[in-house]
């Protein structure tokens, strides 16, 4: 018989295991980790023609663009950097239970998702859902961007804009959405401090312009209603961050089944080929005038079934991104799919692979979704 109702109730349904992480750096917890699926040594019995058991659902990487078809689970604590370079092991929340992660967008209970990141600065942490799967997670907390509250500002769509100066060591964001007043300024009771911001990205948008460095920078202060100051470097761009208080996080369900690919969040760059990871889903930040297409190619798949996604979340003006679909068909399945324009927010597509059965077929990438951008 429950003894104790009320304390059974108030503790999440968890999944956990033990994994050696295969990096030396320190891990924050809530972060999201993919399995090493090739790790190998050149040690006797840890080659690739071995059948090593470390690689065998037991080693783990942040995620990255090779790994992103193989999410692992939620650091259910923060470990410490390795200083003897021999990797540690950690402990997970596991799909299909809960965990706590570190989110860098909005969210509303119960609706939609949030998807682990790979890269951007800010590898493992959950942002815009991209695909369902292993890698995205049931939000089971609302988490809404407001004036003071653990996400102080979401800004997307490359309106931010940063100008760096090397003389303090600063950045300042500009943005006409009301940063500064989001973060505290003209009030009492918000401490711009308590916020970092966490960049995706960004560029000039014209060729040869500058680029903001993804990454975590910390807010120093709210310096007007539209302005922030935050240290470090980001590059003068338009951007594409949020700004959240420092070490929040938000109680999901983790998805237990297929894979999600995790998702990425890239800058295109005017007249510049900037590559996206194979499956998964890429959000291309816009808002700026790219005088010349940014360009990148879709490789073939890698497994029978895999998804490929693609968002823009602001308009492109001029030059958009352009993608070459290695080999594709529109939805009619016998008309070729060669390129793929997004132009407009909100442009979205999707893909499956299929095809590529026994290594015999070549495969194709195949039109599931078209909701805007162009397909020819």
């Amino acid at each position: 018989m429950l003894q104790n109702m009320a304390g059974y109730k108030n503790v999440a349904t968890q999944r956990k295991g033990r994994f050696f992480y295969t990096g030396t750096d320190a891990i924050e917890a809530g972060i999201g980790m993919c399995f090493d699926l090739d790790y190998l040594t050149t040690s006797t019995g840890e080659t690739a023609t071995d059948s090593f058991g470390g690689r065998g659902l037991k080693a783990v990487q942040k995620p990255t663009n090779g790994n992103n078809l193989d999410f692992a689970g939620v650091t259910i604590q923060s470990y410490k950097a390795k200083a003897d370079g021999l990797g540690q092991v950690i402990e997970l929340a596991m799909p299909g239970g809960c965990a706590m992660v570190r989110p860098c967008y909005s969210t509303t209970i119960n609706s939609g998702f949030l998807t682990a990141i790979v890269g951007s600065g800010v590898p493992g942490r959950f942002g815009p859902g991209g695909l369902p799967g292993r890698g995205s997670a049931i939000p089971l907390q609302t988490l809404i961007a407001a004036t003071g509250g653990d996400l102080g500002f979401v800004s997307v769509a490359g309106v931010g804009q940063s100008v760096y100066d090397e003389a303090t060591g600063l950045t300042t964001i500009t943005d006409t959405g009301g940063i500064g007043t989001a973060l505290g300024y003209g009030g009492t009771t918000v401490t711009a401090t308590d916020y970092e911001v966490t960049l995706f990205g960004g560029t000039e948008g014209s060729a040869g312009a500058g680029k903001a460095t993804p990454g975590i920078y910390p807010v120093v202060a709210a310096t007007a209603a539209n302005t922030i100051t935050v240290t470090g470097d980001t590059g003068d761009a338009d951007l594409a961050y949020v700004a959240i208080k420092k070490n929040v996080k938000i109680l999901v369900y983790l998805m237990p089944d297929g894979e999600s690919g995790c998702s990425e969040i890239i800058s295109p760059e005017s007249g510049t080929a900037v590559q996206h990871m194979v499956g998964g889903t890429t959000f291309v930040i816009g808002g700026m005038t790219v005088d010349v297409a940014s360009t990148a190619t879709l490789a073939d798949g890698t497994r029978e079934g895999m998804q490929k996604a693609f968002y823009l979340l602001g308009t492109l003006t001029t030059g958009f991104y352009i993608v070459t679909v290695t080999n594709g068909l529109v939805a009619d399945g016998s008309t070729g799919l060669s390129t793929i324009t997004l132009e407009a927010a909100g442009d979205l597509v999707v893909m499956a692979w299929r095809g590529g059965l026994g290594g015999i077929g070549g495969g194709e990438w195949c039109e599931v979704v078209e909701i805007g951008g162009v397909l020819s």
